[in-house]
Parts: C-alpha cells; structure tokens; sequence
C-alpha cells in the first residue's frame, strides 16, 4: 500500500495563515537565517520533510502522521474559532493553544537533533563497554571469533569510534516526541496566556519560521534556563495578525504600539528560527536579513 512520505513538522494550516490567501497553496515569502535572496513558496512545500513521521517499526508505518493530522484538525477549528472571534481566547480554545504550542516546540527537528546528541553519547558509552568486555574477554580465553574481536578494536579505538556508532533510531525519537506532548502542554498551562492582535487597517504584520515556539530567558538570564524557569516567557506568532505570549508574571503586561509589537515579535522569531522565516511581505523578510546582515557586518568589524 503506497504510503505518504513528505510530512509537515510545522502544520500547513498554520502556515496558511500568514498568507495572503490564507489556504495551503497561497503564496507566501520565504528568506533564509543566512541572508539568501528571498524566494516565493506555499504553505504545501515548506517546513516538510520526506519520511519525517514514518515508523520503520510498526505495521502501521502512518500512524503518527494520521494521529497529529486528527488533531491538527481540532487546533485548525479552535484557531479559525479564535479568529472570528476577533482573536479573543476562550477557555476551550485555550487549552488547545497549550497543546498548539507544545507541538511547535516538540515537533521541528531541531528538538529532535537536540535529543539525538545525549542519546548518541549513552550508545557510544553502552557500546563501548561492551567492546571492552569482548576485549577482555579474548584476552583471557574467551569463546569471541575473530570478526567480533576485530570489531571491538575498531571500536575501542578512538580513530574509529564515530564511524562505527550506531545511529538514532528514529522510531526512539518520535516516541520520546509523542510522550513528552501532554505533559509539556501541561507545563505550558500553568503560565499566564495573552493573545496579542494587530488591526487590518495596520501596515504591520507577524512573521513565522520553521521554529515558531521562542522561548525567552528574561531580562536577567539565568546560566540554564527552561519552561519551568520563572523569569521565561513564551511567544508563538499564531497568524499574520495574532501573537500568543505566556508568562509567569502576576503584574500587568505591558503592550507596545502595534509597530513596536510586531516588530519586538518578528525579532525573536527571526532570530530563534532554525534556517526559513516566512511572510506575505517581501519587504518584511527583506528587511529583517539587511538589517542582521548589517548587524552580523558591524560585529565582525569591531
């Protein structure tokens, strides 16, 4: 049975909202965290990759594609709900937003990539002992035929230890993604939530990337910091004219201009996006790459 192979990290109908047509095949602009020349996609060809949520060990290869399609479907409705209701958050709509926003930060790869290392390292250490033992082993007469003596000199050694390491499995990964959702939206729930809105007649309007979820570290960082830090905020663009912003802050939130706001926000999502930002407006993502470009330019210089 033929399966499908590209699967959206970031959803599409999510990206359709920063669109002018908001729908999945309406244009939007795309420019890389590099400074590359802006280039037009849609919503159906970005932030997906081929295999992304296929199991290599299941009977049923799709069914974590067909699990977070079921519930994006939800969060779609709750988020076109929010929307005509002139961006105001109800308490079921917010619960979703909670859910919403722990997939943004689990899904894109960059968590995944960030879970692979701490693993990579335990089968490199687990390996690794085990090698030392078939060494040992042979050593003092051990039954241990001649390949896997062999093989646990290549290992040991520390020339040739990263080449034969064993990958990630990705079936590990995604389960580590799925068991880590309710209990992040959880922790996501005991903040403070407000939905910041700009106006249509506003020249303004928000950006988004391959990954929205910005986790902020407060005015005075501490040296490690997470979503259960105090001092964190949480700020997700959820539409070209909607931001989302969780705090732990019992004192009242202060809101900027619109200009201000938008531009505040497009700030941190272009600089915690892994590689593409995105937006209806070229000027916008032009804008943002001159003016890190410039800014990268000035550093070098000094």
């Amino acid at each position: 049975m033929a399966t499908s192979k590209r699967h959206h990290f970031i959803p599409a109908f999510y990206l359709a909202g920063f669109t002018d047509g908001e729908c999945r095949n309406s244009p939007f602009w795309c420019v890389g965290k590099d400074g590359s020349k802006p280039f037009r996609t849609n919503p159906n060809n970005a932030c997906v990759e081929n295999d992304y949520y296929t199991l290599t060990e299941s009977s049923d290869p799709m069914m974590v594609e067909k699990e977070y399609a079921g519930l994006e479907t939800k969060i779609a409705t709750s988020l076109r709900r929010i929307k005509e209701n002139n961006w105001t958050l109800m308490s079921i709509d917010e619960a979703f937003m909670h859910i919403f926003s722990a997939t943004l930060y689990l899904r894109v790869p960059e968590f995944r990539n960030s879970m692979t290392t701490p693993i990579k390292r335990i089968q490199d250490i687990a390996l690794d002992i085990q090698s030392r033992i078939t060494l040992e082993n042979a050593r003092n007469g051990g039954n241990v035929s001649d390949e896997d003596f062999m093989n646990a000199v290549r290992i040991v050694s520390n020339r040739s230890k990263d080449a034969c390491a064993p990958s990630v499995n990705r079936d590990l990964l995604i389960e580590i993604e799925l068991r880590m959702l309710y209990d992040t939206a959880k922790l996501l729930a005991h903040r403070r939530w407000f939905l910041f809105s700009v106006p249509e007649f506003e020249e303004c309007e928000f950006i988004t990337s391959d990954s929205p979820f910005v986790l902020l570290p407060g005015k005075t960082p501490p040296k490690m910091y997470g979503l259960l830090t105090r001092e964190t905020e949480v700020l997700i663009p959820l539409h070209k004219r909607a931001a989302l912003f969780g705090t732990f802050k019992k004192d009242k939130i202060y809101i900027p201009e619109p200009k201000e706001l938008v531009a505040e926000v497009n700030e941190h999502v272009y600089l915690r996006c892994n590689r593409w930002i995105y937006s209806s407006r070229k000027d916008v993502v032009e804008q943002l790459t001159i003016n890190h470009g410039r800014h990268a330019r000035s550093n070098t210089e000094k």
